[in-house]
């Protein structure tokens, strides 16, 4: 049974989904970690087999299919971890924090590698076309993204107290290297690198998103959107799809031209997540449902209503075999569903 209000946007009302720990359709949606504080970032390791999450209490582990997380002790001096990200071959794991601080995990030891810093690239070298003023520091790096093979960061930073709005691209190197590219009018929700790390992508609430060549730092396209721009994501570096206000735009790169509108939720959508086939889209959204569609068809397969919000950027995560997909949400719960039939 579907709500009216809901049918013609393809998604069951939150009111009607199933909460967690409910099967519906023969899937179950199951909370396999629990944070103290804000959970934020989930992400899976190359093979599936590992699931990991991160909150205010640290990072957690476990094995994909289990319910008895493994807590990695001693990140202390990483602010707020934002994302999260495994490297290829699924024995390091990349955690990012606030203030685009950014440390190196090994499994199984569970011991840092490697802790680097943003200062390590020297001043915030602007760009005066742009508008982007040089600074000697970031005064706080949000949205961080991490292309590990292309040792790239990417954030929006602030100057001084004001809202995140300059896109920042950082260098690991050897050498390392930090450069401002382009800003924005109004908050910078957004970053997001392509697969390949050639491109960049920023959205912000001014309505506009832009794409940009990591190697040059020149902006390439820019793209007046109809609403507020929340989240992004690459399909490949030909195709972006980007949350704007409760829909979900599929754009061509680099002409930025849209390809389709998906009216997917009630209310802002906060985060996106594919499989790796790119068959399926995992979306998050303020209105307490997550939805899970086909993408080739773009109609609905699955949603349930998790009871509490999902604003952070990377907190929905699709296991690369295909089989499950995870969320994170600010009242510190981590659930996760089965895909497959």
């Amino acid at each position: 049974m579907r709500c009216e209000i809901c049918s013609r946007v393809k998604v069951r009302c939150a009111q009607r989904a199933p909460s967690p720990g409910v099967s519906r359709e023969g899937r179950a949606v199951r909370i396999v970690h629990r944070h103290q504080g804000i959970a934020e970032a989930v992400a899976y390791s190359p093979d599936s087999s590992l699931l990991a999450s991160a909150g205010e209490d640290g990072v957690r582990t476990s094995p994909s299919r289990s319910e008895q997380p493994l807590r990695l002790q001693g990140i202390t001096d990483v602010e707020r971890v934002a994302s999260l990200a495994f490297m290829p071959h699924g024995q390091r794991l990349a955690v990012l924090g606030d203030f685009g601080a950014l440390q190196l995990w090994s499994f199984p030891e569970h011991c840092v590698l490697a802790t680097h810093a943003p200062a390590e690239g020297g001043p915030v070298l602007g760009n005066a076309l742009e508008g982007v003023p040089t600074e000697s520091n970031a005064w706080a790096v949000w949205e961080l993204a991490y292309h590990p093979e292309r040792r790239l960061a990417a954030g929006s930073y602030c100057v001084g107290m004001s809202n995140p709005r300059y896109v920042l691209l950082w260098e690991l190197g050897p050498p390392p290297r930090r450069r401002a590219l382009w800003q924005h009018d109004a908050f910078l929700p957004a970053i997001e690198l392509s697969p390949s790390g050639r491109l960049i992508a920023s959205g912000s609430w001014d309505r506009t998103l832009v794409v940009g060549d990591t190697t040059t730092g020149q902006a390439i396209a820019r793209w007046s959107a109809p609403g507020r721009v929340n989240c992004l994501l690459f399909l490949d570096d030909d195709t972006l799809l980007a949350g704007v206000g409760f829909s979900i735009v599929c754009l061509d790169v680099p002409s930025l031209s849209p390809r389709w509108k998906l009216a997917a939720h009630r209310n802002r959508i906060t985060a996106l997540a594919v499989s790796g086939d790119r068959r399926t889209l995992i979306s998050a959204s303020d209105d307490q449902t997550v939805a899970t569609w086909d993408l080739a068809t773009r109609r609905s397969v699955f949603c349930f209503h998790f009871p509490t919000w999902t604003d952070a950027h990377h907190c929905l995560a699709v296991a690369p075999d295909g089989q499950t997909a995870a969320v994170a949400g600010q009242n510190g719960d981590v659930a996760v569903w089965d895909l497959d039939d």
